[in-house]
């Protein structure tokens, strides 16, 4: 089975559909940058057909829409049944799905993508992976647009191999999300992440769940950058990431260089919950 992308438009009406294949393409993002704009969400199954937290990004595609002055209202069964039927054309594997709402003037179309996923190398996780920082922010954080797949895409294109993240600083000079993740910073058993300037992925909503049932303190704002070099940890999350530990930053060691227990401890705990919240989609 080849890597590309397949892209479907999903022509629907009331609660039949029809999936009208569209031309393949080498990734996700440059199957959106083909379609007109608007919103998106992106996730994967795991044991094949089950998804974490499916109707969150649901939720999420229409508050996107929302925040852009727009009214959508996804219709949710005969999504879930199109979504089975592209998992079935990938047996015996997990996917990697992507749903795209473009908006038009006077209404929206709905596209729907899906590849095999390549799961990180287990060295990720066991010896941390590097990250850059980057003067940078989106225009309106919280609504999960495709204007910022086109605004970062040079920037994604030229990215070095060795680096597996951008982490992007907001105009306070402090640490605000990755590029496609958000950020967990631990100094002395406080976690800092970003609440405000950020899109809040439905992941990071997870690991703060299980934050929450550790002994460490928490505290809601991205890090100081002239600090980095007080940090003992690093993590980010994503979909495809899961718990992924930073291990380098800008050339320069995040703690002992090496990923730290809490940040295993955090790893570990979300695995397990992981485990627990899949649904059959």
């Amino acid at each position: 089975m080849n890597n590309l992308t397949r892209v479907w438009y999903l022509n629907f009406n009331n609660f039949s559909y029809k999936l009208d294949i569209q031309e393949n393409a080498l990734n996700l993002d440059e199957a959106s940058r083909r379609l007109k704009g608007g919103v998106y969400t992106t996730f994967r199954t795991y044991q094949h057909d089950k998804a974490l937290c499916l109707q969150e990004h649901f939720d999420r595609l229409e508050n996107s829409v929302k925040l852009q002055g727009r009214e959508l209202v996804l219709p949710r069964s005969v999504l879930r049944d199109a979504l089975r039927e592209l998992i079935s054309q990938f047996p015996g594997i997990d996917v990697r799905l992507r749903i795209h709402c473009s908006l038009l003037p006077s209404t929206h179309q709905i596209y729907l993508m899906a590849e095999p996923f390549s799961p990180y190398p287990p060295a990720f996780y066991e010896n941390g992976v590097k990250a850059l920082t980057l003067e940078m922010q989106r225009k309106n954080p919280v609504s999960k647009a495709t204007d910022f797949i086109d605004l970062t895409h040079e920037i994604r294109r030229k990215k070095p191999s060795d680096v597996n993240e951008y982490l992007m600083i907001g105009s306070d000079q402090t640490l605000l999300e990755g590029m496609s993740s958000n950020i967990f910073v631990t100094v002395d058993r406080t976690i800092w992440t970003a609440e405000r300037g950020i899109l809040p992925g439905i992941t990071r909503q997870m690991v703060l769940k299980v934050i929450a049932g550790l002994d460490l303190k928490i505290i809601f704002n991205g890090y100081p950058v002239k600090e980095l070099h007080n940090i003992d940890e690093l993590f980010i999350t994503s979909a495809s990431r899961g718990v992924m530990p930073v291990s380098v930053i800008d050339n320069l060691p995040v703690g002992n260089g090496f990923p730290g227990p809490i940040t295993q401890q955090i790893r570990s705990e979300f695995e397990k919950m992981l485990l627990s919240e899949l649904e059959t989609i």
